[in-house]
């Protein structure tokens, strides 16, 4: 910026003549020339480096509020700190050059940049309490393989000489499941409950005549135990195998009807090796049969399109250990890519307490993911005349110094967001994280004709919480903690810059708070699968977002990792 200093010299007659220059013009030309910092970038836990050159070297800079001395030649290096580099949110660096009223703002982040911590995926456990619920979904799963007709079928005849046994079928009591973790898979136990044999007796007595009485061997419990080891097959399912099961059963209750006491004790001897040593074998048969690989769904390897980013994901381990069943998936996201995400580190719960599955996400998912659609949705050009235009109007003029706003032909309004922005996950939900935005620029002007000419020019730092509500519904909330005047059509006189800035951020933020409903994302419907998780042996899936907390990583190259606790399913 030039600042032209003139001093004239007149002669007596005020006249200026070609041979007598009576004038002289001296020319100070203000330059501010900013080496550091840069542009959005992040400088760790700081501080934050300001160095660069003025000139003329006598002019007065000013950098945060503070006076800072200058060499001869005009170069200047300075340093400023992070308010709080725990949070690694934010800081707008001000510079200034007050007689030349040159003013430079720049944003900087503390912490790193998420995309360069990208892990390169994202990791998963189904943690006990989700393993004991699936559980129980399990055992209705195996209830309907009809095993117990397979085993009815399978009965043998035992004829005995005198007596007959004829089966009639096989009664029991809901399945019970009960999944933990174990090292190289997940320990399962079936319990069968109340198992009855019914089998019909039938002789014929001393008289010649024919006789039936039914017979009934209850067993209170059986239980199988087995290891489900999970494997991901050439298609992509995700299928779990039993293998080294076993079978344990209490000696059964046997109901006679009027047999004498010595007919029904050697009827049970010749049972055990009639009946129920072959029905032993073939309950485990039969339930390793039925249920021995069980299909949790898939393929978990494929391309897609989310919230207009190109996603292509791949489940590349899935193991079980006693925390839980622990899954690792590589995701490739618009700009980040898969780094060998085979070392992420996979919560467990003690990360995520009083949780049924433990995800640890990076902020640079959400980054990725969010940060373009609500770029997108702040970034407005509109025209506006009318009754919209007068709302836009009646609040510009509202300001301090708005008295001051020439009348027009209407108004019109740009938002520009700045190519600095970061989101930070945060512990708990409450938000569940920011989107930082700490230079948007936004652009009010009065419509002249079909040309706009500008009235008020601002950056304004602005803080996006993303909330989750209702467990899933993933909404925003917009603040502008400061913000800057670049132009202001009124009267320097009638206004102090900070008072207007308040009062344009609280306008804005109640603006686009009218519109922050429709960018609300629904996390449950991004599910997996059909239509509420059903079909994945599952469940009823209704995911409910619970708490999130800071992940510790040994890898100091990777920051922004939390453990998000979810609830998958309501009791």
């Amino acid at each position: 910026m030039l600042i032209y200093l003139s001093f004239f010299a007149c002669n007596q007659d005020n006249k200026i003549n070609d041979q007598n220059i009576a004038s002289a013009e001296e020319i100070i030309s203000y330059r501010l020339d900013l080496e550091s910092p840069e542009y959005g970038a992040f400088y760790g836990e700081g501080p934050i480096p300001v160095s660069g050159v003025i000139s003329p070297p006598t002019a007065e800079l000013v950098i945060e509020g503070a006076i800072v001395n200058v060499d001869p030649l005009g170069r200047f290096s300075y340093e400023v700190p992070f308010e709080d580099p725990s949070k690694r949110s934010y800081r707008v660096v001000d510079v200034e050059l007050r007689e030349g009223e040159l003013k430079e703002r720049v944003p900087v982040f503390a912490g790193k940049d998420p995309k360069e911590t990208w892990p390169g995926g994202l990791s998963a456990r189904l943690l006990p309490e989700g393993l004991r619920i699936l559980g129980e979904s399990l055992g209705g799963l195996i209830d309907e393989s009809g095993w117990s007709d397979s085993i009815s079928s399978q009965l043998p005849v035992a004829d005995l000489t005198w007596f007959i046994l004829n089966p009639v079928g096989v009664v029991h009591d809901p399945t019970v499941v009960a999944l933990n973790g174990a090292e190289e898979g997940v320990a399962v136990d079936f319990s069968l409950r109340g198992v009855g044999i019914e089998y019909e007796i039938s002789w014929t007595d001393f008289d010649g005549v024919a006789q039936t009485e039914p017979l009934f061997m209850v067993f209170d419990e059986i239980a199988i135990g087995a290891t489900a080891v999970p494997e991901i097959d050439e298609n992509g399912i995700l299928i779990f195998t039993l293998v080294e099961a076993d079978l344990t059963m209490d000696s059964p209750d046997f109901q006679f009807g009027v047999l004498e006491g010595w007919v029904a004790e050697w009827i049970t001897d010749q049972m055990w090796t009639w009946i129920l040593e072959p029905v032993m074998e073939n309950i485990l048969d039969t339930i390793l049969a039925e249920v021995g690989s069980l299909e949790i769904g898939g393929p978990f390897a494929f391309e897609t399109d989310l919230m207009g980013a190109p996603l292509g994901l791949s489940l590349y381990d899935v193991y079980g250990d006693p925390d839980g069943l622990a899954l690792g998936l590589e995701l490739q996201v618009g700009e980040l890519q898969e780094q060998g995400a085979q070392g992420l580190k996979i919560p467990t719960e003690t990360e995520a307490p009083d949780a049924q599955l433990a995800i640890g996400l990076h902020e640079g998912l959400l980054q990725e993911l969010l940060a373009g659609q609500l770029l997108s949705m702040l970034s407005q050009d509109l025209d506006l005349g009318g009754a919209f235009g007068s709302i836009i109007g009646n609040g510009v003029l509202a300001l301090p110094g708005g008295d001051d706003a020439p009348d027009g032909d209407g108004w019109c309004l740009s938002i520009a967001p700045g190519s600095a922005s970061v989101v930070r996950l945060q512990e708990g939900i409450a938000p569940l994280a920011y989107l930082y935005l700490p230079d948007l620029n936004v652009n009010v002007g009065i419509k002249d004709g079909s040309d706009c000419e500008d009235w008020l020019v601002a950056s304004l730092a602005t803080e996006i919480a993303l909330e989750v509500s209702d467990g899933s519904v993933l909404g925003i909330d917009i603040e502008m903690p400061e913000g800057s005047l670049l132009y202001y059509g009124a009267d320097a006189d009638e206004y102090e810059e900070e008072e207007v800035i308040a009062a344009f951020s609280s306008y804005l933020e109640t603006m686009l708070g009218l519109v922050g409903g429709f960018a609300e994302i629904d996390l449950g419907e991004m599910l997996a699968g059909s239509e509420e998780g059903e079909g994945m042996g599952l469940g009823n899936v209704s995911l409910n977002v619970v708490d999130s907390r800071s992940l510790w990583y040994d890898n100091p190259d990777i920051e922004g990792l939390y453990a998000l606790s979810i609830n998958l399913w309501t009791e």
